[in-house]
């Protein structure tokens, strides 16, 4: 199961996923994204490797994305060791990736996969993401309000560590089984761990048509 935050803009996503990510002993794999509004830029953070590419660039009318950096990106996404985390990070998944199918498969493939992922999903009409993502059996969407963004950091720990005990259960194997104080047979899991089936993700969506070197609409 991965969880994705959504919400409108500046509202908190990224910072709620950063305290939470604060208090963790080991840190994730993936990416961040952050805006250089100074520089004009937006630089994609790839965790694995410490290295910040530059991926779109303001213009003045709209920002243009660089489909060869995303390619990059998306090339050493999937070039990093599997199963090396136990958490992967996609903070953010927006529209402008639509120009780059190489990094939307490099970001299926890890949804695919057997690590979680926390992340930030944007609604977007152009996202090549949000409906695929949203609509995933494995996936749930976490709203995030001015209401409930003090809690959210809380209930990130509970799902998350939820999410890596069940990939842990399911890597070692089948559960044993015990009784209860009043008798009743019950699997032996890792505290908070899911019980049940696994869910199967929906089959992905056709990739859209490339759209190298367009430019698209502002942030």
């Amino acid at each position: 199961m991965h969880i994705f935050l959504t919400g409108p803009l500046q509202s908190g996503k990224s910072t709620a996923i950063a305290r939470y990510l604060a208090g963790r002993p080991e840190a994730p794999g993936g990416f961040r994204t952050h805006w250089d509004r100074a520089g004009g830029r937006l630089t994609l953070e790839l965790l694995e490797t410490g290295e910040t590419l530059s991926v779109a660039t303001m213009e003045p009318h709209g920002v243009r994305a660089d489909r060869a950096a995303f390619d990059a990106a998306g090339e050493r996404l999937l070039s990093a060791p599997a199963g090396r985390r136990s958490l992967l990070l996609m903070d953010e998944l927006g529209f402008l990736e639509r120009c780059s199918p190489v990094f939307q498969r490099a970001v299926f493939t890890l949804l695919d996969g057997p690590t979680p992922v926390l992340g930030v999903l944007r609604r977007h009409e152009k996202s090549p993401f949000w409906g695929p993502v949203s609509r995933r059996a494995d996936v749930r969407l976490l709203p995030l309000t001015v209401e409930n963004r003090a809690e959210i950091p809380a209930e990130l720990r509970e799902e998350a560590q939820a999410l890596v005990q069940d990939r842990t259960r399911r890597r070692s194997g089948a559960a044993g089984i015990g009784r209860t104080a009043g008798g009743a047979v019950c699997p032996l899991l890792p505290p908070g761990a899911v019980w049940g089936g696994c869910r199967h993700p929906l089959p992905d969506s056709a990739l859209p048509a490339p759209a190298a070197g367009a430019h698209v609409d502002g942030p």
